[in-house]
Order: structure tokens, then sequence, then C-alpha cells
């Protein structure tokens, strides 16, 4: 209903997640239960808006005004879906992912620095997600945890709940 892109698994024996963080248990809420889906993760839906500010570019390049404005259109689109429905105005943070029963995964993870890589938050909600990847919770020294070291279920030697990524940490970086 918001555009957004999701997933969900289709049979049994597929992969429970299906984003970058596929693991069974890198999706969650705060109390470390795992969602129903369809699930749209945050990041996905900063490439949708990154993709669609492309097309638009490259429309625009062609001459063609209408198109562009259509993809220009559906990025803005997007970007308000987010602001709308990820942020939490309580921790200064862009949720998780939202489940399939439009509740926030509202844990505070790496994904969010995602969406400054791709530009889609306003300067005053970029501001409180870099400080908090720079904190102490997020950033170890060595790099952007996955998960924030006061979120449950937080381990440093997890896949993808407080272990650190190059990948990720790079598009963090970027984001900054």
């Amino acid at each position: 209903g918001e555009g957004f892109v999701t997933y969900n698994r289709a049979a049994e024996t597929g992969l429970f997640n299906q984003g970058w963080k596929d693991s069974s248990d890198a999706v969650f809420h705060t109390d470390g239960t795992i969602p129903k889906g369809p699930i749209a993760l945050v990041e996905v839906q900063g490439y949708a808006f990154a993709a669609y500010q492309g097309m638009a570019a490259l429309a625009a390049r062609r001459g063609d005004d209408a198109k562009a404005a259509h993809w220009s259109a559906l990025a803005e689109r997007i970007r308000q879906a987010v602001e709308t429905h990820f942020w939490m105005p309580d921790r200064d943070f862009y949720a998780l992912a939202i489940d399939g029963e439009g509740k926030q995964c509202a844990v505070r993870t790496s994904n969010a620095g995602h969406l400054l890589y791709v530009g889609l938050p306003s300067a005053e909600r970029a501001q409180p997600v870099a400080t908090q990847l720079l904190s102490a919770h997020l950033h170890s020294g060595w790099g952007v945890r996955t998960l924030a070291d006061d979120e449950v279920p937080f381990n440093p030697m997890s896949y993808h709940n407080g272990s650190i990524w190059p990948h990720d940490t790079a598009l963090c970086a970027s984001g900054l």
C-alpha cells in the first residue's frame, strides 16, 4: 500500500530473510521476536529511492521531461513513505524494517546508514542518525556494528547482530 519493496518467504525451505543480512535471526522486533512477513527493509527502500532518482536523471538527460517527472515523483513518494513509517522519533533513528502487520522492527542497526549513502533523509534526520552511527553503541573503533550493542540480541560474534562488515561500514562512511 505504501509502495515499499517487500519480501516474503515463499516456501519452508526458502531463505527466511532476503536482504543483505540474510541470516534467519537478522530481522527482529525490540524483544527479539522474529516478525511475520512480508518484510520491508529500510535500506532496500533507500535503494529503490536511488534507483528512481537515477531513472529521473537518465530521462532528463534524454530530454524526456515527462518521464523525468514520473521517476522523480516515485522517488519522492518512497522518500516520504520511509520518513513517515520507518522514522522512530523517540530514538532519533530509522527502524530496521516494517513487518507484515505494519509494525516497526524498532531496533538501531547499520541499515539506516545506507539511507545516508543514498541521500534519502532530510538534514534534520540525517544528523542524529550520523551521530548514533559514530556513537560507542554502533561504532566499535574497527567499524560500524550491524546492531547497536544495547539492543536485543546483540552479539559481536554473530553473523549479522553485532558483527562488523567492511562493505556495510564503507556504505555508512560514504553516507556520512
